[in-house]
């Protein structure tokens, strides 16, 4: 079974993978020259790849139950972890799953790395430092966190149905008609999901900043989350909406 957004091997030819890996690979020497300083410890950072890991697990029915999907869980990472550490997380993970559970193809890894540990996170994490800069209080943190885990989905989405478009899938309007639209509903479930994950971690004196939210313990909880999504059977046997996209255009069958 496919996670959506997770490309599986076949899916784009050889030239788009070469590009999109290559490109995934110089936006990651980018952000290690770029990026801020931001060390979180290892714990955080192992808790934080645990619970993104057993997140995108949990398939949910979508659009009167004809397809499934998941959140990402990007957004948090780049909330916890800031933007270098973040996208690394989510990089780790994503290899983790093709690796083990066959979720999105090895020879995709690079567009896979480039859609889920690049854009998404990157995406997630200027949306959010952009509302926060608007206002920096409690309200504005917590929307901040919605329209970044609204920004993760969505933004990913658009690349993947850029690259399908590319390998002639279908005009783009017409793939990202699908795949965008179905993940501009997921990304609410994803912007209230951050939402609430990051007022879980706010600390009674208001702190409301990245490094605040850093500071608190949060392993037993993330590891707690993660254990009780990994275990609970919440997988909808559904077909995601990337599976429905590329099943329409003959390029896989389920």
């Amino acid at each position: 079974m496919l996670f959506a957004l997770h490309l599986p091997d076949h899916a784009l030819n050889l030239e788009t993978t070469v590009g999109c890996t290559l490109l995934a690979a110089a936006s990651a020497v980018f952000l290690m020259r770029r990026s801020s300083a931001i060390r979180p410890s290892l714990g955080l950072v192992a808790a934080t790849a645990a619970f993104v890991f057993a997140v995108q697990m949990v398939n949910f029915p979508l659009l009167g139950g004809n397809t499934s999907g998941h959140v990402l869980g990007s957004a948090a990472a780049v909330i916890l972890l800031g933007p270098l550490v973040g996208c690394a997380t989510m990089a780790t993970v994503l290899v983790v799953q093709a690796v083990l559970l066959g979720d999105g193809g090895l020879t995709a890894l690079g567009p896979n790395i480039l859609n889920m540990a690049i854009v998404s996170p990157l995406a997630a994490w200027g949306t959010y430092e952009l509302v926060r800069r608007a206002r920096s209080d409690k309200v504005g943190t917590l929307v901040a966190a919605l329209a970044a885990g609204w920004a993760a989905s969505v933004s990913a989405a658009i690349v993947g149905a850029a690259e399908l478009a590319i390998n002639g899938v279908g005009p783009f309007g017409t793939v990202a008609a699908t795949l965008v639209g179905h993940h501009a509903l997921l990304g609410l479930v994803e912007g209230v999901a951050t939402a609430a994950l990051v007022f879980a971690m706010m600390p009674q004196s208001f702190g409301s900043s990245p490094a605040a939210l850093r500071s608190m313990r949060l392993y037993p909880a993330l590891v707690a989350a993660a254990l009780v999504l990994a275990c609970l059977p919440l997988a909808s046997e559904l077909p995601d909406t990337l599976e429905v996209v590329l099943a329409l255009q003959a390029i896989v069958g389920e």
